[in-house]
């Protein structure tokens, strides 16, 4: 359907010249005689623009159009002023802080009109087309979410039974069984536990792109859980991790207690051999920016390869020397972008890693301070 313009004027004359005026464009176009009449239009239909004149009796142009400008339907609405009476410099300002668009005097130019109205004609298309976008990706992005909840039921009941299974076939076979046969048990094993951990990092990924609740959250409840989840990994190696204190931001607790648990989980992966993991968790002031990290004194890499690593499904070592599938990292990029924030490292071979990131200036809401 055509969009549409509103043409407003106490005189049936005027109405029927603008209608002239513009009726070779692809609208439909319709009138209000008063002020009170428009805004009661306004709330009815949606308008492309309004053509407002000034001067009316009872509630003016000016006057309406201030009341447009306080209602959430319509204060972007645009407004033309067409006047014949109100011709002075001073009105014309006066119409222009009210929140009209421009301010025409009569007798109009109809190629002027012609060309003005047409130019809002095609903003409005564009902002329709821009909803309908919108409306289908929020729809695409609904029906994505879904079957992410599906699927990660649906794929990981199969791992869980096929890991369970091979390590009672494992078990039934007994310590004396072929080893090419307990070795196949552990194959099949690590196999479901590898693909049930890539789904797991799958939904974490495609959950970044997610629309998240904003809420003032306190990092260092972050930090708590996310070391609650690495508990297991934590005791194994033995790890030292060293804490600081951290603001309260405006954020998503899940999305950011991954980002620690990921970094954690990465800097403990890469430890030297025969040592334990020495991690500290870091909160500096550099340039104006409260900046955040998760420092080890691992294996490091060459810094030249960084641009590699936050790739998905990309990864500078072999996975038999260090397990994992390249998503944990870019995950971790998806989440401090999401934040309005920038993600980097600072390493060198043997060196260990230093990953740091930023938030969002306006994440902090009076918590920012110097340090």
């Amino acid at each position: 359907m055509p969009p549409k313009v509103l043409i407003v004027d106490d005189y049936e004359a005027n109405i029927l010249a603008l209608k002239d005026t513009i009726s070779g464009l692809d609208l439909i176009v319709d009138q209000a005689i008063s002020g009170e009449k428009a805004l009661e239009m306004l709330l009815k239909n949606d308008y492309a623009m309004v053509l407002m004149d000034v001067h009316m009796p009872g509630m003016d142009g000016f006057e309406t159009v201030s009341l447009m400008k306080k209602r959430e339907k319509t204060k972007y609405t645009p407004v033309i002023f067409v006047t014949a009476v109100n011709t002075d410099e001073q009105s014309a300002i006066h119409g222009y802080d009210t929140g009209a668009v421009d301010y025409m005097y009569k007798p109009l130019n109809p190629e002027i009109v012609v060309g003005k109205v047409r130019v809002f004609l095609d903003l409005y298309n564009q902002q329709q087309e821009i909803k309908a976008l919108n409306s289908e990706l929020t729809a695409i992005n609904a029906g994505l979410r879904d079957f992410t909840r599906v699927a990660s039921h649906d794929l990981q009941e199969p791992l869980r039974t096929i890991g369970y299974y091979s390590s009672y076939l494992k078990h039934l076979l007994g310590k004396n069984a072929p080893k090419e046969q307990l070795e196949a048990a552990d194959i099949v094993t690590a196999s479901a536990t590898s693909m049930s951990q890539l789904i797991r990092d799958l939904i974490s990924y495609s959950r970044c792109d997610w629309v998240f609740d904003e809420k003032i959250i306190s990092l260092e409840d972050c930090i708590v859980e996310s070391l609650k989840n690495l508990d297991a990994q934590v005791k194994e190696m033995k790890a030292n991790i060293k804490n600081t204190d951290l603001p309260k931001v405006k954020g998503s607790h899940l999305m950011l207690t991954q980002l620690f648990q990921n970094l954690i989980a990465n800097a403990i992966k890469f430890t030297k051999d025969d040592t334990k993991p020495e991690i500290e968790i870091t909160h500096a002031f550099e340039n104006g920016q409260e900046v955040f990290g998760i420092k080890d004194q691992g294996i490091g890499f060459d810094p030249e390869k960084t641009h590699i690593i936050f790739q998905p499904f990309k990864r500078l070592n072999h996975d038999k020397e260090y397990a994992g599938n390249g998503i944990g990292l870019s995950t971790c990029q998806k989440i401090v972008q999401k934040h309005g924030g920038k993600l980097w490292v600072e390493t060198a071979p043997d060196q260990g890693a230093h990953f740091k990131f930023t938030l969002g200036n306006d994440r902090f809401q009076g918590e920012k301070k110097s340090l």
